[in-house]
């Protein structure tokens, strides 16, 4: 499986509301948010959930992980039956888990808020514009090691990519910084 299919898919399900479907309640404690583990006895919360990281974690029985090892461990399932529950879950027509790449923001678009998705696409296209850099980088390199391009002008060609892929860098943190603040958004208005 891609592994952009799966950080997709994985940055796209509001982990505390699905915990809350399954039947655990969750309060607010600081920037986490507490409830009783679903997995053993339990009579204080030691179940958390840490929305700004999208992971949860029980300090009584030591469970703990990503919104799939949640599934596995709830439903009792294998990684892939994990991958299909949450495709469903979130309301996709495809059961082809093998999908790669974009076809995971196609079947998130029924479930996420707008503004994820749009910034999950952008989030795709600056990963795009980074591969396509580093591949002219690497070129630009690998003429200069032959010395099929002068140096000078070589230099400052990878100068200037360079300068190009730190902008693109900041504008992939910027989209996440917003990504992450949307979900916190959402996280919290579930858990009250």
């Amino acid at each position: 499986m891609e592994k952009e299919y799966l950080d997709n898919l994985k940055m796209s399900i509001n982990l505390p509301k699905l915990i809350m479907s399954f039947g655990v309640e969750l309060t607010v404690s600081g920037k986490s948010l507490k409830g009783i583990c679903p997995f053993h006895p339990d009579k204080n919360p030691s179940f958390f959930v840490w929305p700004e990281s999208n992971r949860w974690k029980c300090f009584g029985c030591g469970l703990g992980g990503d919104v799939i090892d949640f599934v596995k461990a709830a439903q009792k399932i294998s990684f892939k039956e994990a991958i299909k529950f949450l495709s469903h879950h979130i309301g996709s027509n495809n059961n082809n888990i093998n999908n790669q790449g974009s076809a995971a923001i196609k079947f998130l678009e029924k479930e996420v808020d707008p503004e994820i998705t749009i910034l999950l696409k952008k989030i795709t296209e600056i990963k795009k514009m980074q591969d396509n850099l580093t591949s002219k980088m690497n070129h630009i390199n690998d003429l200069l090691r032959t010395g099929e391009l002068d140096l000078c002008k070589g230099y400052t060609m990878v100068h200037h990519y360079e300068y190009i892929f730190s902008e693109i860098d900041f504008k992939y943190n910027q989209v996440c910084r917003q990504l992450k603040e949307l979900r916190l958004r959402g996280y919290y208005k579930h858990a009250k």
